[in-house]
């Protein structure tokens, strides 16, 4: 749910490789509003160049990217359905942020970048870079400074460019290099792009430690050697969802996709999953191997969206049946 969103939300907490990155509660209700009122409007694809040019502007340490086109997003057919879903509770929200900034995220938010470490970090690093329309400077920054809390800094690079950072990574000023000058990440966040083809996608790294530390666990030891990770979202035929694990080598993946398929098995067998009418959707699920590489991937036609957001959403409110395990 986006719900009481405020900026001390910005605590991103997911890292790979045990689960996905994703960006915080305050990046999804900025998303979510950029595509309410704009969700008919066509406009022109992002430039290549452009779809990874923020990429400077991040720290040279990052190891997770993500990157929201709302531009791109806005005129897709199912985005109406999945605004509609997530900004069900994030109207007061997105009401202050117009009335602080004086900017519409709902017209005027572009583009959305995040960058993360692969491990967490104690002072909670990460950087949020928002590409808007021209911005009164003294205005966006009285308002942001002044909702600021635990550490986080907020900068406008530019009159069209607004940074939340924290951490580490808050001394925008005295960074040494950028993200830019890491050829595997930048490799990988062109090949998760396809040159702006997808509306969202994600790029990381998936540290040595991290892949030493699944050696000795059984039930993950299959992708102790996974070295990068990737995907996208987009909606232009549908919603697509694909996931991509690089391995180091061609005997685990068929392992790790084994592995991956009963869990698909045992999830549509859940009680919760049952009870919220989703085991249906869950068989466009698919597991591949290609080589070093395994794919998992879904597609939900256009007329499926809503009722998969909505019973999403009501597995998420609802009470947990009995036969559900602890959290």
């Amino acid at each position: 749910m986006v719900c009481g969103i405020t900026l001390r939300d910005f605590s991103p907490s997911f890292y790979l490789p045990t689960r996905l990155p994703c960006f915080s509660r305050f990046a999804v209700a900025i998303l979510t509003a950029a595509s309410l009122a704009g969700c008919h409007r066509i406009l022109p694809v992002a430039a290549p160049d452009r779809s990874l040019a923020a990429l400077s502007q991040l720290p040279s340490d990052t190891q997770v990217v993500l990157s929201v086109d709302l531009d791109r997003l806005r005129s897709q057919p199912a985005w109406k359905t999945i605004s509609s879903v997530l900004a069900r509770s994030a109207k007061h929200f997105l009401d202050e942020v117009v009335a602080g900034m004086g900017i519409d995220p709902a017209r005027q938010f572009h583009r959305i970048w995040i960058a993360l470490p692969n491990q967490p970090q104690s002072d909670g690093r990460f950087v949020l870079l928002a590409e808007t329309d021209p911005i009164d400077r003294k205005r966006a920054m009285a308002w942001l400074t002044g909702r600021a809390r635990d550490g986080l800094v907020a900068s406008l690079p530019n009159s069209r460019q607004v940074m939340i950072s924290k951490g580490a990574w808050a001394a925008a000023p005295a960074r040494a290099g950028s993200a830019a000058g890491n050829s595997e990440l930048r490799r990988l966040c062109e090949r998760a792009s396809d040159d702006g083809a997808h509306g969202f996608w994600f790029a990381a790294l998936v540290p040595t430690s991290a892949r030493d530390a699944l050696k000795g666990s059984g039930p993950l030891a299959d992708a102790s050697s996974m070295a990068r990770v990737f995907g996208f979202l987009d909606d232009a035929a549908g919603l697509q969802l694909q996931v991509v694990g690089e391995l180091t080598n061609t005997a685990d993946p068929p392992l790790l996709a084994h592995r991956l398929k009963m869990f698909h098995n045992q999830a549509k067998r859940n009680p919760d999953v049952l009870v919220a009418g989703l085991s249906p959707y869950l068989e466009s699920l698919r597991v591949d191997v290609h080589d070093a590489q395994v794919q998992i991937a879904a597609n939900f036609p256009d007329a499926q969206v809503g009722d998969v957001l909505d019973r999403i959403e009501a597995l998420a409110l609802v009470a947990r049946t009995k036969y559900s395990r602890a959290p």
